[in-house]
């Protein structure tokens, strides 16, 4: 028996994929918009031995020959540095505001295979201590205080005695600092802490996908969060929050960061430097002189942008991850896919059955939008008629369309719910993805080494495409002209958006549409049976 489900069907098929296209490339304007520079050919990083350098209080001679004489800060004595190392972390303190520089994530590669370092360059580091309106970083006398701590002291020309405590926790990426200012002196205008780095640049795009890697500022102010694009060719950054309590400088995967503890609030400054080729978060306190004694306390990170890590480190570091408006339903999935690879061991394999989970999910909709479609076929004849009728008058043609359809309890977008529900997962697996660091050089099986990029030789892209051809021929249509031709064409334009989008994102539609090739021959046996058998009966 010839199947035939309908020119609504149809309609509605075409309707889903509408919606899908709208939904996309809205979405990929948004990204055009955020990241503006997103299609400017590419600009090689000054900094190419790193991935994300982390800058602090510039000590180049340049700045140091510029400072005025009588200025709080006169770097008179020669510059010391001290080491830390363990086996997860190791970096440079530095005299000059006890900076912390050359951070080194041990256990971490870029995708050259290279260690991850962070603060590079001479003239880059982080957590610097100064004083405002100066350039430079205050000239501490800096000791070991222990294993894992460091202790300074700095005195301004105005006597205001300034001692500042680092506790490093390498296991978890933390370093704390506590800064007591004593002696406070009228017309002392506080101190600043910067974290900074080497400003990267644009890197090649697609339309389809922004670099893999941009490089923006995160700042929670009043109660509100705001990113800050710093990846650019040349464009000046200076942008100012009031009353902020956390900021962080990084790219996808890797991030310095502060979050404010202290009773005074700062405020903070996200500015490049007059070359452009350093960006800087400084968190500016301006101290009560009425007191003898103030105190700030931060915590700091600098590291991997692992969820885990950064909410062990402080929950206010949770901001740092930029899951987009799908946020909650990205943490979920990557928490299954985690358990997933707890126990098979391969975030592939883990993506495959995540996507069979939410296959599963959504099937007693696929269900129920199969049961709609039948009762559509029921009352084609009854539509057709309609047609007939009324082909002079649209409106009332749709008013007695809708008529029928209540009172056979047809619901017309019956057939997209499926499509719908799966939408949101889509694009949070797309931050998922693109965010996630365990997904970061995550390999899967023969050519595919890294989830977290396009499949460098378009293999899964193609599969998807020979499997959504398959499953337009098993799926028995009386299309009209105009529609088979966007039919036809559907796989062509999904193959063409996936080549740019991560293998793991294009691995779940790939594992979904052959879920869905299955699920349609059963539907369709089950519906070849149930003709019979009514035959039977007859």
């Amino acid at each position: 028996m010839e199947e035939n489900n309908g020119n609504f069907l149809d309609s509605k098929t075409v309707l889903a994929i509408a919606l899908v296209a709208v939904v996309f490339f809205g979405w990929q304007s948004y990204l055009s918009h955020k990241y503006p520079n997103m299609n400017k050919p590419a600009v090689a990083a000054a900094a190419t031995t790193t991935t994300l350098a982390p800058t602090g209080l510039s000590v180049g001679k340049d700045t140091v020959n510029s400072i005025k004489p009588g200025s709080d800060i006169a770097l008179q004595n020669p510059e010391k540095i001290l080491t830390f190392q363990s086996d997860n972390l190791g970096f440079e303190i530095s005299s000059r505001g006890m900076a912390v520089q050359k951070i080194e994530l041990k256990k971490y590669f870029d995708r050259d295979h290279k260690t991850i370092i962070l603060s590079a360059d001479n003239e880059a580091s982080s957590f610097g201590t100064g004083v405002l309106g100066d350039p430079v970083g205050l000239d501490f006398s800096i000791e070991r205080n222990g294993e894992s701590s460091f202790l300074g002291t700095a005195t301004t020309s105005q006597g205001v005695r300034i001692t500042k405590l680092i506790e490093v926790d390498a296991s978890r990426f933390v370093i704390k600092s506590k800064i007591a200012v004593e002696n406070l002196q009228i017309g002392f205008p506080g101190i600043s802490v910067a974290i900074g780095e080497r400003r990267s640049k644009v890197v090649a795009s697609s339309f389809l996908m922004p670099p893999a890697d941009i490089q923006e500022a995160t700042v929670k102010f009043a109660g509100k969060e705001e990113r800050v694009v710093l990846s650019s060719n040349a464009d000046p950054i200076s942008h100012k929050f009031d009353s902020a309590s956390v900021v962080a400088i990084g790219n996808h995967y890797f991030a310095a960061g502060i979050v404010d503890k202290s009773e005074i609030t700062p405020d903070i400054l996200v500015s490049s430097n007059a070359a452009q080729d350093h960006v800087f978060a400084t968190l500016n306190y301006k101290l009560p002189t009425q007191k003898e004694k103030v105190e700030i306390t931060q915590i700091g990170y600098i590291g991997p942008k692992s969820l885990k890590l950064l909410q062990d480190a402080d929950k206010e570091f949770e901001i740092l991850i930029n899951y987009g408006m799908f946020a909650s339903i990205a943490r979920v999935l990557l928490g299954i896919m985690k358990w997933f690879y707890s126990i098979l061991g391969n975030w592939g394999f883990s993506i495959v059955c995540l996507t069979l989970l939410v296959r599963l999910f959504v099937l007693p909709f696929n269900m129920a939008s199969y049961k709609s479609m039948k009762k559509m076929q029921k009352i084609q004849p009854l539509l057709q008629t309609i047609r007939e009728r009324y082909k002079d008058d649209p409106q009332a043609m749709n008013k007695e369309t809708m008529s029928l359809m209540k009172e056979q309890k047809v619901n017309p977008l019956g057939g997209c719910l499926p499509m719908l529900l799966q939408m949101p997962i889509f694009f949070a697996l797309y931050q998922v993805f693109g965010q996630s660091i365990e997904l970061y050089q995550a390999p899967f099986i023969f050519w595919i080494k890294d989830l977290s990029l396009k499949d460098p030789f378009y293999v899964l892209p193609v599969l998807m495409m020979i499997a959504m051809f398959l499953q337009q021929k098993l799926t028995p249509t009386t299309m009209d002209p105009a529609q088979a031709k966007i039919m036809q064409w559907l796989p062509l334009v999904f193959g063409m958006m996936m080549v740019a989008l991560p293998s793991g994102l294009t691995l779940y539609i790939f594992i979904s549409t052959i879920f869905g090739v299955v699920q349609q021959q059963v539907f369709i046996k089950d519906r070849k049976t149930s003709v019979i058998a009514q035959e039977a009966k007859a």
